[in-house]
């Protein structure tokens, strides 16, 4: 399913990625790279930061991005990979994208309703049922509004990676939905999240990703939530033994791209070779998701933690009480239409493929 999707995303890219207007090289941006050369010989070398580490599965998959286009170019167009936010945070690099600075950066979409905060509409738990319904929205009409968007803020999207399904790393078991109550949980900096968990009962505390283990540490917090192979990589088990398999929120880490290096691209007539190598290596980096969180489930057993799995009916009653927070005006949560009849079309459309 998941390389029929990879297909099916380079027609869709390929079609609904605008041609914007280039200009002078911004400092520090493609042009300050490209060369003259030929055929096998590099004439633009790009640089794509993103800020997780270098042993994480979306550095590895932003390097399988980097071999596979300069293999599809024929050496032609070059990739450098910047990863630990070595060029700054997820905010930074997408402005300095979206200003010409860097050429391909990485966020999470949520990062993105900065720029056209319709998107928000993403932001809402326990949207898709499965990866594969979650890509499947991006190459469909949820898709074409996320490429609007990005194009609006100066930028191109050309695919995205998979942060995933996010669960909960807690100090005590957390077995059922009662156990939420009060549950003192960081967040990310982000309204939407932060009105979900607390519509779940809990008490949401945002912070910075990097301060979430010494909040464990000392008791600020007791749970946080991410992709079960950030468990691992951020050795949260050794202060939150319990993870809780509660697929609440998906994450996207969209790929955009600065209108300046999308013309360079364009220039040299390597488009579609430029686009197989991106869409390739996303579809790989999904894979390498799933091989990572097997592998971290598979180390966090080994170092005693437990597991345990919401029932469908706590499910459910995660659900009604999101809803019935949305649905009170007072809270002033709403989602734009046109993204919900989007995401609505989308579901339709994946049950019926």
């Amino acid at each position: 399913m998941k390389k029929c999707l990879s297909m099916l995303l380079a027609g869709v890219m390929t079609a609904t990625m605008l041609a914007g207007c280039g200009s002078s090289a911004p400092a520090g941006s493609a042009g300050s790279n490209a060369s003259s050369g030929s055929s096998g010989e590099a004439k633009l070398t790009l640089k794509y930061a993103l800020t997780d580490g270098e042993n994480t599965n979306y550095a590895a998959g932003a390097k399988r991005v980097a071999e596979l286009v300069n293999q599809y170019t024929d050496g032609q167009i070059q990739i450098q990979v910047y990863a630990g936010a070595t060029l700054g945070s997820e905010a930074e690099t997408i402005e300095s994208c979206a200003n010409g600075e860097i050429d391909i950066a990485t966020c999470a979409n949520s990062v993105l309703e900065n720029y056209f905060p319709e998107c928000a509409a993403l932001e809402q738990p326990f949207l898709w049922e499965s990866a594969e319904e979650a890509n499947y929205a991006m190459t469909g009409e949820t898709g074409r509004l996320f490429n609007e968007g990005v194009e609006a803020a100066g930028m191109h999207m050309i695919g995205w990676m998979e942060s995933g399904f996010r669960n909960i790393f807690s100090k005590d078991p957390i077995q059922t939905a009662a156990d939420m109550q009060g549950l003192k949980i960081r967040t990310m900096s982000s309204n939407l999240q932060t009105a979900m968990w607390n519509s779940f009962g809990a008490v949401a505390t945002p912070m910075s990703a990097t301060e979430q283990y010494t909040a464990l540490q000392q008791g600020t917090v007791s749970a946080v939530e991410n992709a079960i192979s950030n468990n691992w990589a951020g050795n949260y088990y050794e202060v939150a033994p319990y993870v809780t398999w509660s697929n609440h929120y998906f994450c996207y880490i969209m790929l955009c791209m600065s209108d300046y290096a999308y013309q360079k691209v364009a220039d040299l007539g390597l488009m579609d070779e430029f686009m197989q190598g991106v869409t390739e290596g996303c579809s790989d980096q999904w894979q390498y998701l799933v091989d990572y969180n097997n592998e971290a489930v598979d180390k966090l057993t080994e170092k005693g933690v437990t597991f345990y799995d919401l029932s469908e009916s706590d499910i459910q009653t995660l659900k009604d009480r999101y809803a019935a927070y949305v649905a009170d005006s007072a809270n002033g949560i709403s989602f734009d239409k046109t993204w919900l009849d989007a995401l609505d079309a989308d579901r339709a459309a994946f049950k019926n493929a």
